[in-house]
C-alpha cells in the first residue's frame, strides 16, 4: 500500500484564510477612519479654543475699561488667522459685568463649520 502524503493546503484552507484576511483589512480600514474623523475634531477643537481664548483676552483688553462704550455685539477676523471669523455678543449679568456668547466660523473641507464658546467680562 502506498499511503501519499500531501503538501500544501487545500483551496477550502486558501479561501477561508483569504476571507479571513479581507474580514482584518476592512476592520482596519474602518478603525483608520474612525481614527482620521477624531484626530480632525480634536484638531478643531484645540484651534478653536485657542482662538476663542486669543478673542476673549482682545476684548478684556479693549473693553475692560469702564469708560470705553460696550457695543451690543462686535465681529471680526483674526489678523493671524483669516479663515476664522467671530461674532461676540455682550449680555448684561449685573452691574459691569457681563457674559460673552462667542461664535467662531471657519471653513474646513468646503463647509462653514462654528463652535460656541462663554466667557465673562468684568468691567473695570
Amino acid at each position: 500500500m502506498h499511503c501519499r502524503i500531501r503538501k500544501g493546503f487545500t483551496f477550502i484552507e486558501v479561501l477561508i484564510s483569504l476571507f479571513l484576511l479581507a474580514v482584518g483589512v476592512i476592520f482596519l480600514l474602518k478603525v483608520f477612519f474612525v481614527i482620521s474623523r477624531l484626530s480632525s475634531k480634536a484638531e478643531d477643537y484645540l484651534s478653536n479654543s485657542f482662538i476663542a481664548d486669543k478673542i476673549f483676552l482682545s476684548i478684556k483688553k479693549e473693553y475692560g475699561d469702564r469708560s470705553k462704550k460696550l457695543p451690543e455685539f462686535i465681529e471680526g477676523k483674526l489678523y493671524d488667522y483669516p479663515e476664522f471669523s467671530y461674532i461676540a455678543k455682550f449680555y448684561k449679568e449685573k452691574e459691569d459685568f457681563y457674559k460673552i456668547e462667542l461664535l467662531v466660523k471657519w471653513k474646513r473641507e468646503g463647509r462653514v463649520k462654528k463652535r460656541y464658546f462663554y466667557g465673562y467680562l468684568r468691567r473695570e
